[in-house]
């Protein structure tokens, strides 16, 4: 991992009812807009999530969002899965 990528995040078509992200990373390209830049804090890596919640009407600032996270494969895209933990 580094700062040269992006996280692109995608949702499933019912996003109210499958709260789970679907996430790529790769190389950061200059007219990339969609993408969520990787950005790194001491040893750790991060992506701002605040434009995602904002866009998808998350009350991100009164309620905590957690996720177990995993990988896998779909047709054949590695993808890190984001699985939102039930409250």
């Amino acid at each position: 991992m580094s700062n040269d990528k992006v996280a692109s995040i995608s949702v499933n078509e019912d996003y109210n009812n499958d709260k789970n992200l679907y996430v790529t990373i790769g190389n950061k390209k200059p007219d990339d807009k969609d993408g969520f830049n990787v950005s790194k804090a001491g040893d750790y890596f991060y992506i701002n999530l605040k434009g995602f919640y904002e866009q998808m009407n998350e009350d991100y600032q009164k309620i905590d969002i957690t996720y177990n996270i995993s990988k896998d494969t779909i047709e054949g895209e590695e993808f890190i899965i984001f699985k939102r933990r039930a409250k």
